[in-house]
This record gives structure tokens, sequence and C-alpha cells, in this order.
């Protein structure tokens, strides 16, 4: 009995395969001219990239952003980087109404080599702790209040033409911003 209804299970499954596949028209060479010219209309669409110098503003979705200092310490109290540091002081308001949230998470350091260099941990928590500079752990900003605060990059000591890669803090955007370091 239990052989049965496998045989009867398989044949119905055989039998949906073949009615979707007889129901779904074959892609025309119209069709797929249509796809490739909708890839082309949706690459002319794409937003440009805002991006600013130090000491300008830029807004990536509803926060503006100004660089406002950066600095390459040899340590910061005593701690060494492993390549070079690279500290950022930036100051950031939310446009919107509503309160929310900004962290280094949204902070990439990218060079001219297209390398990129996320916020480090450690050396925010020492800029925190040991130089006493607020850092954009999770700060809670609310609507047209600016804040200010540092981020530590940990970058290679080969790295150049530095830039600020803000990302928005909007969950599933994939919208950011270049600021250039001058570096």
């Amino acid at each position: 009995m239990y052989r049965n209804k496998q045989l009867v299970l398989g044949f119905c499954v055989l039998l949906l395969a073949v009615f979707l596949f007889a129901c779904c028209p074959p892609v025309s060479e119209k069709a797929s001219e249509k796809k490739g010219n909708q890839v082309k209309e949706t690459k002319k669409e794409q937003k440009k990239i805002p991006t600013a110098k130090m000491n300008e503003n830029i807004q990536v979705g509803e926060v503006r952003w100004k660089v406002l200092e950066v600095q390459q310490p040899a340590d910061i109290k005593g701690k060494a980087a492993s390549g070079k540091w690279t500290i950022v002081h930036l100051e950031a308001e939310l446009l919107g109404k509503e309160t929310g949230s900004i962290s280094s998470s949204q902070l990439i350091l990218v060079d001219s080599k297209d390398r990129e260099f996320e916020s480090n941990s450690e050396g925010n928590i020492q800029l925190s702790i040991m130089e006493e500079k607020k850092t954009f752990m999770f700060t809670d900003v609310n609507p047209n209040v600016p804040v200010d605060g540092w981020a530590a990059f940990d970058i290679a000591k080969d790295a150049s033409g530095l830039k600020v890669k803000i990302k928005d803090l909007r969950m599933f955007s994939e919208e950011y911003g270049l600021v250039e370091l001058g570096l």
C-alpha cells in the first residue's frame, strides 16, 4: 500500500510539471530584448552618488552629514594599529520627523584601490574611554538636533586617496554618499 501511494504521488508531480511546462509560453527574442532594455533603463535610472569634501554637507537618506576633521595619529593612547590609524570627526543631523540611531558601522573608509575598511571597535573604545571623545556607537539622535562623534579605522599602511563611504541608516537601503578626505 505504501508503494502505491509513492507511485500516485510521483505521477501527480509529473502531471503537474507537464501542465506547468505546457502553460508557460517560450521566451521569445522580443521578450529577451525587452528584458535587456529594462536592464539598460535600470542602469540609467540609478541615482547619482552624492559626494562632498571636508566641511561640506552631504545628505544620505534622511541624514545630513559633515566631516569636520581627520587625524592619523601614530597610536590612540598607547594602542597601536595593525596598519595605521585614521580617525574621523563627523557631524550628523536627522532631517526626518522621527528619532533614529546612528552607528559607526554606517561608516567605511575606501581608498584609491577600492579597498574598504570598516570602523574599528577597539579603536572606538580607546577613543571613547582613553581620549574621552564621543564615538558613534549606536547613538540615538532626535530630529533636527545635530550630534558629533568620532570613528576610528585601522587601515592599510599604503592606503591613500581616502574617502568616507556613509551608508543610509534605513534598513535594506543601498543608498550611500562619499566624502573625500584629501589623504
